[in-house]
């Protein structure tokens, strides 16, 4: 989405990075929540959902910075400290999409008669 914004429809590159990621914030979100999670039917729960994969992103966001930059400080070159934190990323990411943000609310489960 950025390339194309920002080459093929010469928007200013912030405009088009900003763009870029919040379309690839709301793509990840709804393919997670309704193709990986099928989450999609516990609808009363879309605000907090999105409230914690927002949380999420910026916590990502900050650890990753740091932990490229402090890998850099111990030798690491980034594109492979870039790749080590992503795998990390990746790991927790899933565990929390899956035990804490798109797990089924016990409201939405029926109870038995």
């Amino acid at each position: 989405m950025l390339l194309f914004l920002y080459y093929i429809l010469n928007i200013q590159l912030e405009v088009a990075t900003a763009i870029g990621f919040i379309s690839g914030f709301a793509i990840s979100f709804t393919a997670n929540r309704h193709w990986v999670f099928n989450a999609a039917q516990h609808k009363k729960r879309l605000p907090r959902q999105i409230t914690e994969y927002i949380i999420l992103v910026i916590l990502n966001f900050f650890f990753t910075v740091v932990a490229v930059s402090l890998l850099n400080d111990h030798g690491i070159k980034p594109f492979i400290g870039k790749l080590v934190v992503m795998a990390l990323v990746m790991c927790w990411n899933y565990a929390i999409f899956r035990w804490v943000i798109f797990v089924a609310a016990t409201t939405d489960v029926p109870t038995p008669l």
